[in-house]
């Protein structure tokens, strides 16, 4: 999907979106930290836990719009006050 971005600021909006979704509250991605960091047995259970189970809806929602969470660039050459 980034090969089709217009610009590196829409790739990176879409980039920070992806984030987000991994790391929302039940994802895999919590099981992944406890199996590698902290009880070390490398046994995560995935959900879901095939490839074959993953349904085209589920990637499409890694690259839905976050709403008011939405982080946007400032347009070029403006500086930010953070």
């Amino acid at each position: 999907r980034g090969k089709k971005m217009q610009s590196l600021k829409e790739d990176l909006e879409m980039e920070f979106r992806m984030t987000q979704a991994f790391m929302r509250e039940g994802s895999d991605f919590y099981r992944g930290i406890r199996a590698v960091l902290v009880d070390k047995d490398h046994n995560a259970q995935w959900t879901p836990a095939t490839l074959e189970e993953v349904t085209q809806d589920m990637v499409n929602s890694y690259f839905e719009p976050l709403g008011e969470h939405e982080w946007v660039l400032p347009p070029s050459g403006t500086t930010s006050s953070l």
